[in-house]
């Protein structure tokens, strides 16, 4: 089975595969920033914040672990192949 760039791009790219912002929630998942002086603030404060800190990496942790790890992806994109190929 040859893939196409057109396949890759319009079947895996634009599919569930990646997260986005359905999935991954600011503050929950990950911490958003704006520019060098927010990143900064925001360093500061989950330095002062240890458990908060720990809390939003192990979510963003799981998430990754239940619905992004390298075994899922894979799977997905020959899943996607497999039907394409049909």
């Amino acid at each position: 089975y040859e893939i196409s760039r057109s396949d890759w791009s319009s079947d895996v790219c634009s599919s569930d595969l990646f997260p986005s912002h359905d999935t991954l929630t600011p503050g929950t998942h990950y911490v958003e920033y704006e520019n060098q002086f927010d990143l900064l603030e925001k360093i500061k404060y989950f330095c002062s914040k240890p458990e908060e800190a720990q809390h939003i990496a192990k979510a963003g942790k799981q998430l990754y672990e239940e619905k992004y790890n390298p075994k899922i992806f894979w799977h997905k994109i020959i899943e996607k192949m497999e039907i394409k190929n049909d």
